[in-house]
């Protein structure tokens, strides 16, 4: 009775030992898994940063740029506006020579003169026109690309 007892000991004891083997032999697995999420997690971690970072540096570029082009923009419609008013000024003094009488009228090389001088204000003004339509389209491309940028970095913050 004593030996089978003792045999029934040895035997749980024995249980025992490979439990207590396979349980560290499964911890130790659990711990490399875990080291190789944390690593994962980490790289992923960096890369958000980075992109983060980048979304940032895109958000200030776009924004300096849109800025400028802003100050740009204040520029090309002031000297817009004094040229609209020269081009107004003219074409009102184009209006007095053609009506100041005979003596102006034949005067051609002054009226030719004049004339040249206007066709100089148009095309000057044509230009500052062309180029401030330019500049508005430039705005509105800077602003959707502000607006993507900001919307970029929302989602990443969330």
């Amino acid at each position: 009775k004593q030996w089978y007892q003792r045999r029934v000991r040895e035997q749980q004891c024995q249980d025992l030992t490979n439990r207590v083997i396979s349980l560290s032999e499964q911890s130790e697995l659990l711990a490399r898994e875990k080291e190789a999420e944390s690593a994962k997690v980490a790289i992923a971690t960096e890369q958000m940063e980075k992109l983060s970072a980048d979304i940032e540096r895109s958000r200030e570029s776009v924004t300096c740029e849109f800025a400028k082009n802003v100050r740009q923009l204040a520029e090309v419609e002031e000297r817009l506006a004094v040229m609209e008013r020269e081009r107004d000024e003219a074409v009102e003094e184009l209006e007095n020579w053609r009506t100041s009488g005979s003596d102006m009228i034949s005067d051609r090389d002054a009226l030719k003169t004049k004339v040249d001088e206007l066709q100089d204000k148009a095309d000057r003004y044509e230009m500052l026109a062309t180029a401030h339509r330019q500049l508005s389209a430039n705005m509105q491309t800077l602003q959707l690309k502000k607006d993507e940028a900001d919307a970029a970095k929302a989602e990443i913050e969330q």
